[in-house]
């Protein structure tokens, strides 16, 4: 039974193909992948679901764009804040990436 219901629920998910992808990005990517010990494919579908997660975060923005509860910040400042925190993060895990390539789980 618990066959079943595995395939039950994978003929459910999408599959997504990306073309064209630099060889230096994907060795990049496949670097990254062995570091942490994970396909290349798990990790991948990491950074897609965290991609979508946040981009709920854009239309929770647009419905308190109007309201004025005390902050002097608009809400395009705050995405703004938001977008270069995430750079800074995307940054340090690249710089962070080439210390790690050396290290196993």
């Amino acid at each position: 039974m618990p066959l079943r219901v595995t395939c039950m629920h994978t003929a459910c998910m999408k599959t997504m193909q990306i073309r064209h992808v630099p060889d230096e990005v994907h060795e990049a990517l496949s670097d990254w992948a062995q570091a942490e010990g994970v396909s290349l494919q798990a990790l991948l579908l990491d950074i897609v679901r965290n991609a979508a997660s946040r981009s709920r975060n854009v239309d929770l923005l647009a419905r308190f764009r109007n309201r004025h509860d005390g902050t002097e910040l608009s809400a395009e400042e705050i995405t703004d804040a938001v977008h270069a925190g995430r750079e800074r993060r995307v940054d340090e895990d690249s710089e962070a990436l080439p210390r790690q390539r050396g290290q196993r789980k």
